[in-house]
């Protein structure tokens, strides 16, 4: 009896670490998929609306060169906070996994649309700009989030389990604490985030005349 209970157990436990692994997965894809999408979409577009794209990158990357290093991190922050509150909050609802897929689509279209308007403007200079002062403090904070959203997707299940028919509570208190602690934990990584992009943007923006 002990070895069946033992086996039945290792093997929830495994079929609780692939679905965990699906989720991780399907958000990753979501995301590349965002991130192609809007790169394909500002290839795609021209006239006046390209103009305000530009319009925009321009003052997106002069007020990184005009903003405090206070500001900076005060905005940079704020905007990626944002991805990390959203699911967080989502996480409460029995129903809100579509919700919280919808993020890192979201988040990868604008990483998407910015990387390609950056390069179709400004060429190897956009490419450079990109490398050295979006993309590090994007995949710090890229990491949180995506971490987030398979723990927002995870407590939306329980929740939604808890409520069938003929099944036992999932969530408890101490459910909903680690979940707590887990996100506080992820924004210290977007406070990294920001502090990384204020830097960066303070040692190599200089080196990019392209506003």
């Amino acid at each position: 009896m002990r070895r069946t209970s033992f086996h039945d157990h290792s093997l929830g436990h495994d079929n609780s670490i692939g679905k965990n692994n699906y989720i991780f997965l399907a958000i990753i894809l979501l995301f590349i998929v965002g991130m192609i999408y809007g790169t394909l979409l500002i290839k795609s577009q021209s006239g006046s609306l390209l103009k305000q794209l530009n319009i925009i990158t321009k003052e997106y990357v002069g007020s990184h060169r005009t903003q405090s290093i206070i500001s900076l991190m005060i905005n940079s922050f704020l905007s990626s906070a944002l991805f990390l509150v959203i699911p967080y909050l989502l996480g409460y609802s029995a129903i809100g996994q579509a919700g919280t897929l919808f993020v890192p689509l979201f988040k990868g279209l604008g990483l998407g649309a910015t990387l390609g308007n950056l390069y179709l403007t400004y060429g190897l200079k956009g490419i450079g700009y990109s490398a050295l002062i979006i993309v590090p403090q994007t995949a710090i904070a890229l990491f949180a989030i995506i971490i987030g959203c398979r723990e927002s997707i995870k407590l939306s299940n329980m929740f939604f389990i808890s409520i069938l028919p003929d099944r036992e509570k999932m969530v408890t208190s101490s459910t909903v604490k680690m979940y707590n602690i887990k996100f506080l934990i992820l924004l210290s990584f977007i406070v990294l985030s920001a502090l990384v992009d204020a830097t960066f943007v303070a040692l190599f923006s200089g080196i990019f005349q392209i506003y």
